[in-house]
């Protein structure tokens, strides 16, 4: 577009300067001959030809100009349109930005409240803290005096230590001797359990035969009879007391350990029968049992054991712990 006016502009001024040119020529005091006027006439023609064919060109070149002009306007009107809507868009994103910003302002503030808070804290803690230090300092001064105090005490505890240690091995020496007699006592008394397991099985050998038919009890009423026994638990002799009933009314203790310390037993067994079959022992059984016991206590004479008979059963109330 600028070439095209630049081409203008030069034949304006061509055709001005032709004119010039001719109106001087005419008024001016020489004048041309025919021939150069007939000259000039022809460059004017062709210059005038060659102006419209300049002008020509121009107005397909302006037609095409306007044709792209349109066509920029209708994009201008676009690029308008998307600049609009990106201004928009910028606009909601700033809005949104500026919402993001003043929270982030709202935070930073709260931030810096709690930053000051924060350092009101240290300020006290460090002021606790040098409290604390002076409190420490204090408490481990005293530990050291306990501790220096500790140390006197152990050095006294260590002498005790080293006396109580001489000491112990003297009374380990008497200790030794002590467990040896005990040592010597404990196989003194496994020969006396071994006697007492011995005289034991006596004892069951002797209930053995109050159940045989060697020693009759009347199966119709309860016979009370006694094992009267020495000082090693032998046999002396089995003697009947009662026939009929248990009533501790009837059975008295008088007559129970007359023959007992008139043969000089160091110890009785009881033994009765149930005539029923049922080995239980009943409330007078025990109670019997119990009196006789306490009196043989005060006498001498020990109650070792009150053993019913039932048919071919029988128990032991010293077993069952009735007395």
């Amino acid at each position: 577009m600028n070439v095209s006016k630049m081409v203008i502009i030069g034949l304006a001024i061509v055709l001005a300067a032709v004119a010039g040119y001719t109106l001087y020529l005419q008024q001016g005091p020489l004048k041309s001959t025919s021939e150069e006027n007939q000259i000039l006439k022809n460059e004017i023609g062709q210059l005038k030809s060659a102006a419209r064919q300049i002008k020509s060109t121009h107005k397909n070149e302006i037609g095409a100009k306007i044709q792209l002009l349109e066509s920029l306007q209708k994009e201008k009107a676009k690029l308008e349109e998307t600049v609009s809507r990106i201004s928009h868009d910028r606009k909601a994103e700033g809005a949104e930005f500026q919402k993001k910003i003043e929270n982030l302002e709202r935070r930073l503030a709260q931030s810096g409240q709690e930053l000051a808070k924060s350092r009101e804290e240290t300020q006290q803690l460090k002021a606790t803290s040098q409290e604390a230090t002076a409190v420490y300092k204090a408490e481990l001064a005293d530990k050291i005096r306990r501790l220096e105090d500790l140390q006197r005490k152990s050095s006294k505890l260590e002498e005790t230590l080293v006396r109580n240690r001489k000491e112990t091995e003297t009374r380990e020496t008497d200790l030794w001797e002590t467990i040896n007699n005990l040592q010597n006592q404990l196989a003194q008394w496994d020969l006396d359990l071994q006697t007492s397991r011995e005289e034991v099985q006596k004892l069951r050998n002797t209930i053995a035969l109050l159940e045989s038919d060697k020693v009759t009890l009347d199966q119709k009423s309860e016979d009370l009879n006694r094992l009267l026994l020495d000082s090693r638990n032998q046999l002396i002799r089995i003697a009947e007391i009662s026939v009929g009933s248990l009533d501790s009314s009837i059975v008295h203790p008088r007559e129970v350990f007359k023959e007992a310390i008139s043969a000089s037993a160091a110890s009785v067994i009881f033994v009765h029968n149930h005539p029923s079959g049922d080995t239980e022992a009943s409330e007078d059984d025990i109670q019997l049992t119990k009196r006789l016991a306490d009196v043989g206590e005060i006498i001498g004479i020990e109650v070792l054991d009150h053993v019913i008979i039932g048919g071919k059963n029988y128990i032991s109330l010293k077993r069952e712990g009735l007395f």
